[in-house]
């Protein structure tokens, strides 16, 4: 879409400039940071759909990559909100294609599992 962008920068403050980060792997996403990884939340797929995926960067270089290190959020959703609070990744909101979303979903990262 013409506006919409997946290019993510990252400002390095002691070299005073921005960095290119690998594209993000999906639109209307939110971005949170657990166990330290930039880390995705939901968004639209390559189609358009509203997705319920979790993916974190790799590392920190032109070679990182974007895999899936968390479990799906039981509802697929973009334009959402996120947070991380302690060990914990809350999701709410958002739209799933078809109406505004009011859920509110919790993922423990240590234990791996969403709540609501």
């Amino acid at each position: 879409n013409p506006g919409n962008s997946r290019e993510l920068y990252c400002y390095e403050s002691q070299q005073q400039q921005w960095r290119r980060l690998p594209d993000c792997p999906s639109e209307y996403s939110a971005l949170v940071m657990p166990e330290g990884r930039l880390t995705t939340v939901g968004g639209r797929d390559q189609y358009g759909r509203p997705t319920n995926s979790l993916a974190s960067l790799t590392g920190e270089d032109e070679d990182s990559k974007w895999v899936e290190l968390f479990p799906r959020m039981p509802t697929a959703r973009s334009s959402l909100a996120a947070v991380c609070r302690g060990r914990n990744v809350i999701a709410a909101g958002g739209y799933d294609g078809g109406r505004r979303l009011s859920a509110v979903e919790i993922l423990d990262t240590e234990l791996r599992q969403w709540s609501s």
